[in-house]
């Protein structure tokens, strides 16, 4: 103690010296202040103030309280003053002959933040020794262990983190399970344990309520997905991990490389683009090289390839140089290609394929001297591939092809596969090659290598074999034995999928279409996008008459490979048979268009009949479409025919319309619409009751709106609300009413907003309520979100739908009708609007919701970069002199359309019988 008073004594004596003599609160008071401002969470500098005058004043009383200057320490590497922190933590370890395991534990931190990893490691262990049954000292070097296991390549440090996580989890605190199970699991990742690894995230994500550590368990799950090969479910994790963090940069690269792995190039794009604004890492660059040059674009890879290899410091792995020189290869820079691919076989003296291609560029620089010499050096390159694998018969066949691309004889070829089986009759190896090249000329002898390879290999080779000579023999017309060879397959690999579309063919040809079909089906599962598969799934069904499923098959196999003559040929055939098919077979149909909403099922539909101007007609307008010619249309209005207006269109459909008459004694209109084409007659009866109502409403002013956008939210901020809204304000505009107008409202503005608009609706005929904004729903009771709020404490800082209803029913008897709309867009972490809310809907009020319970209101549309989806299709009818319930049905129509059913719009509907049109 006397030391390290003596020391302290030195650290401060300027600043006492400095100090005048007064009377000062004591260490403890000061301490206590430190004590009361952490339990208010008030700042952190604020706090290490408090601190810094406690050990002041200690020092100047020259006392010494451990606890005061452990946590002026801690508070200090907090703020960042990382070196301050170590350096004092150090005396503090000397001082008290390291029997101090809070302080360890601490120095273990610093150290480890300051990249001092084993020093770090030391300091942590000696904290565990001291006092072995902190959860959290485990944790802190579980999760350092994980770091160095990467860092130093060992991968048993991965073992030694999952003991220390395992104690961890055994005495840790639920508040912070979550990060022991996101450490095992992150070990288990590391050693190529998916199963654990996968329980331990979600064990992470069950007990975490940290967004940031959420989006790291999002991650691990994702790599796993990843690795397993799974990758529309990592796209999908990765993507959870991505919108709680938009800014990590592993997230974006792992879902970049996914969507690679998934030839959806255009989003693996974007997702290394973003990585790289994050953080400019070699192993990004080199990635988005990949994408570069799937799509062919070999100037761009070229370029991330020279950044990438200029940040590499000292020796490397070859395939970034393999990499570029592949693509200077594809470029036609062959010298280029040849240093960098002479690079990768120094880093790797042992990687045939950078030979080949470096023997391969060769041969093109050959090609344009035509000088012997220059093909000699291509055989140079290749007759070391086949140093490296002086027993492998693929390295001969290597060597045997490339003789015969650079001109020589097939006959050498086939010596150096002979001189392989000659070598080492039992290689399986040397058989496939040697029947690969005798596949074209003699097929018979080629069978025979096959058997070979089949007798003596039980393994992948066996695979190709039975599938090669199952090919064979299928070109040679000889089904049965194919089908026998495939048939091998499955029986002794029934894990493999790559036979399967071969047996497809070989059943197809023995008219066993119900067989074939499975078959190809289950090749889809491995191969998703093979043209040859869609071809033969289409023939299968036009065998079975299934028309509308061969067309779609043979359409996809076209949008594959557009230029093949074959499957355009039967495309068209499938198309003719199709067409020919639906004429006989399919009725006209017809699309009805009409205020009394004749489109909706059921034979009786009520049609109110307003005081408003014109309101004794009906006008009935629909379009018949019919695949064959139409032959007639006939209208029976009561009973009688009537008279229709037709007009054909360029689709090869006919609209039709007719004006009906009503006068004050008609109570029903039957209607009877026949129609006739090739396929026969179809007969479409409605019955419209007409009911009569006065004009409830005399108010002296048309309409009033209140539109809102919110967007720049604090957190989870939106892309198209305040667009929406202003669209919206501009249409309502258009139909004459009053728009008051509310962009990225607080709180406060929110509820102002609310409350202006209700208390003016007295003088007004219509309201109408547009809301496009986060969501929020707690027990049952819905919330519009303010921008400024953060959390999901709705009841305090959102403004809830039951004191909007609650002013609006106080306020009932000032206002006729009312319409809002509550477009939430959000994401996962808002829990949306509850369409069925439970206090009481106004009266003459309607209500549509942009989403269904559990469902996301997309923040965007496929028909713009403007608007959300729902406001979109919203805008187009908005304006339009159409009933507003069937404004909204046809909303709800093509949002649920456009989202397959992922969004569907819901209407709640408390107008009684009144009929409500915008536009009069």
């Amino acid at each position: 103690m006397k030391k390290l008073v003596l020391f302290l004594s030195i650290l401060w004596s300027l600043q006492a010296s400095a100090q005048p003599e007064r009377e000062n609160p004591s260490p403890r008071t000061w301490f206590q202040r430190y004590e009361t401002a952490q339990k208010r969470h008030e700042s952190l500098k604020l706090q290490l103030e408090y601190l810094k005058n406690a050990v002041d004043e200690a020092h100047r009383r020259t006392e010494y309280h451990r606890d005061h200057y452990f946590h002026y320490t801690r508070v200090s590497y907090e703020l960042g003053q990382t070196q301050g922190a170590y350096d004092a933590l150090t005396q503090i370890i000397i001082a008290r002959n390291a029997n101090d395991h809070e302080a360890q534990d601490l120095l273990g931190l610093v150290c480890w933040k300051l990249g001092k990893l084993e020093e770090a490691l030391i300091h942590f262990n000696a904290a565990i020794e001291e006092k072995g049954r902190n959860a959290v000292y485990r944790l802190h070097r579980g999760n350092l262990k994980n770091q160095l296991a990467v860092q130093n390549h060992e991968p048993r440090k991965y073992d030694e983190a999952i003991l220390d996580f395992n104690e961890a989890i055994r005495r840790g605190q639920d508040t912070i399970l979550y990060q022991m199970y996101l450490g095992r699991g992150e070990s288990y990742l590391g050693k190529q344990v998916w199963e654990s690894a996968a329980a331990d995230f979600r064990q992470s994500l069950q007990f975490n309520r940290n967004l940031g550590f959420k989006a790291k368990a999002f991650t691990g799950l994702a790599q796993i997905l990843y690795q397993l090969k799974n990758y529309d479910a990592a796209i999908d994790t990765f993507s959870k991990a991505i919108t709680i963090d938009n800014q990590l940069h592993e997230a974006l690269d792992g879902r970049g490389r996914a969507y690679l792995a998934t030839d959806r190039v255009s989003e693996s794009l974007a997702d290394f683009n973003n990585a790289l604004e994050v953080v400019r890492l070699k192993n990004y660059l080199y990635n988005r090289s990949l994408v570069y040059t799937k799509q062919k674009n070999y100037r761009a890879a070229l370029s991330d390839l020279n950044a990438a290899i200029a940040a590499i410091q000292g020796d490397s792995t070859a395939q970034p140089f393999f990499q570029r020189g592949y693509v200077q290869y594809f470029l036609k820079n062959y010298s280029a290609a040849q240093t960098d691919l002479t690079t990768a076989v120094r880093l790797k003296p042992d990687l045939a394929t950078a030979y080949s291609y470096r023997g391969w560029a060769k041969v093109q620089i050959a090609k344009s001297s035509q000088l012997p010499e220059d093909f000699l050096q291509s055989i140079t390159d290749f007759n070391r591939a086949i140093q490296l694998e002086p027993n492998n018969a693929f390295a001969y066949c290597g060597r045997g092809l490339a003789q015969y691309y650079s001109a020589t004889s097939l006959d050498k070829a086939k010596e150096d596969l002979d001189k392989a089986i000659n070598q080492d009759p039992k290689l399986a190896e040397a058989y496939l090659g040697r029947g690969k090249l005798r596949s074209k000329e003699t097929p018979e002898k080629a069978i025979s290598d096959f058997d070979q390879v089949i007798f003596l290999d039980k393994g992948e080779n066996q695979v190709q074999a039975y599938a090669l000579r199952g090919q064979l023999q299928l070109q040679l017309n000889h089904f049965q034995e194919a089908e026998s060879d495939f048939n091998d397959l499955v029986r002794n690999f029934p894990d493999s999928l790559v036979y399967t579309q071969q047996r497809g063919i070989t059943r197809f040809h023995l008219d066993n279409y119900a067989a074939s079909l499975e078959d190809l089906q289950l090749h889809l599962r491995a191969f998703p996008n093979n043209a040859t598969t869609f071809l033969y799934l289409a023939k299968n069904h036009l065998k079975l008459e299934n028309y509308a499923k061969s067309v779609d098959w043979a359409q996809k196999a076209h949008r594959i490979e557009a230029s093949n003559p074959s499957i355009l040929a039967f495309l068209k055939m499938a198309q003719q048979a199709y067409l020919e098919y639906r004429k006989k077979t399919e009725k006209a149909t017809v699309q009805w268009y009409a205020p009394n909403r004749l489109n909706i099922n059921g034979l009786t539909i009520e049609h109110y009949v307003d005081t408003l101007p014109n309101a004794n007609y009906i006008v009935l307008h629909g379009n018949v479409k019919s695949i064959s010619s139409i032959q007639s249309i006939q209208l029976n209005i009561n009973e009688k025919p009537h008279p229709v207006v037709e007009n054909r269109l360029k689709d090869g459909s006919t609209d039709f319309e007719a004006k009906i008459r009503f006068d004050s004694t008609m109570s029903f209109v039957n209607i009877e619409l026949k129609t006739k084409n090739q396929a026969g007659d179809s007969t479409m009866d409605k019955q419209i009751k007409l009911i009569r109502r006065a004009n409830p409403c005399p108010k002296p002013k048309r309409g009033l709106a209140l539109v809102i956008g919110n967007r720049n939210y604090k957190e989870n901020p939106l892309q198209n609300t305040i667009h929406d809204a202003q669209d919206v304000a501009d249409s309502l505009k258009t139909l004459g009413f009053q728009i008051s107008t509310l962009y990225d409202g607080t709180f406060r503005q929110l509820r102002d907003a609310i409350e202006t608009f209700v208390d003016s609706l007295e003088n007004y005929e219509l309201g109408f309520f547009y809301y496009g904004g986060h969501g929020g729903a707690n027990q049952q009771s819905n919330y519009l979100i303010p921008t400024d709020m953060i959390g999901e404490d709705y009841a305090r800082k959102a403004y809830g739908l039951t004191t909007f209803f609650d002013k609006l029913n106080s306020a009932q008897e000032k206002s006729c009708q009312l319409v809002m709309i509550l477009d939430a867009c959000r994401d996962s972490l808002m829990n949306g609007f509850n369409p069925i809310p439970t206090n009481p809907i106004p009266n003459n009020t309607i209500i549509h919701f942009s989403a269904n319970a559990g469902q996301k209101a997309q923040d965007g549309s496929s028909n713009n970069d403007r608007n959300g989806r729902y406001a979109y299709h919203l805008l187009q009818y908005l304006t339009k002199r159409i009933r507003l319930d069937d404004i909204f049905g046809k909303v709800r129509d093509d949002v649920s359309r456009e989202s397959d059913n992922t969004q569907t719009p819901v209407l709640v509907n408390n107008l009684g019988n009144s009929v409500l049109f915008l536009k009069r």
